[in-house]
């Protein structure tokens, strides 16, 4: 930064990231990074599936449970926790985000994953971006496909997802998570 040119108006914005729109996410280093998780080798959300083994129920019956949607993702307090860390993080930033997130969270689709945001919520960057600038226009931040810039991946929803969220759209795939549930049931030490 000590290189810019003093005319130059610097920008910063938070690193834009929600976990808790999937039952759980597959490990991935950038989690701990960025979403302040501790075992970043570890899946996110894994504790209702350790905690079923801890209270003794089989794999079969874990895989029961959640065939017939009786497994508790404790969906509000992870959104709670990471509007609460993406908050934060705003304090130091130009570009806010969060309550964009709230309001529009099951309205539309703003992650395909946790930190892989839909292009309206990139829009509403730029939006804040070209006011901060003093420039008087608006993009519509929903008139354009949901992935402008070709990011990589989706995780699919689950109809747990779809329940607890009440998503008007729907990429629903409950099979994809069962090999992470055995994952996690089967590499958790009691």
């Amino acid at each position: 930064m000590s290189y810019l040119s003093p005319n130059c108006k610097t920008i910063s914005f938070p690193y834009i990231y929600n976990s808790s729109l999937w039952i759980l996410i597959p490990p991935a280093n950038i989690d701990g990074y960025i979403g302040n998780y501790v075992d970043m080798d570890k899946y996110i959300n894994r504790e209702p599936i350790e905690k079923l083994k801890v209270k003794g129920y089989s794999l079969d019956e874990v895989l029961q449970m959640f065939s017939k949607g009786l497994i508790d993702f404790d969906y509000e307090n992870r959104f709670t926790k990471s509007i609460e860390i993406l908050k934060k993080k705003e304090e130091l930033c130009d570009v806010k985000v969060a309550d964009f997130i709230e309001k529009n969270i099951r309205k539309h689709k703003l992650f395909f994953t946790q930190n892989h945001p839909t292009t309206c919520v990139f829009i509403h960057c730029v939006n804040q971006i070209l006011s901060i600038l003093g420039y008087n226009y608006k993009y519509d931040e929903f008139a354009y496909p949901e992935n402008v810039v070709n990011l990589p991946g989706e995780w699919p929803h689950t109809s747990y997802d779809i329940k607890y969220w009440n998503f008007t759209y729907k990429n629903i795939n409950n099979n994809w998570y069962i090999h992470h549930i055995k994952n996690i049931y089967n590499n958790y030490q009691c």
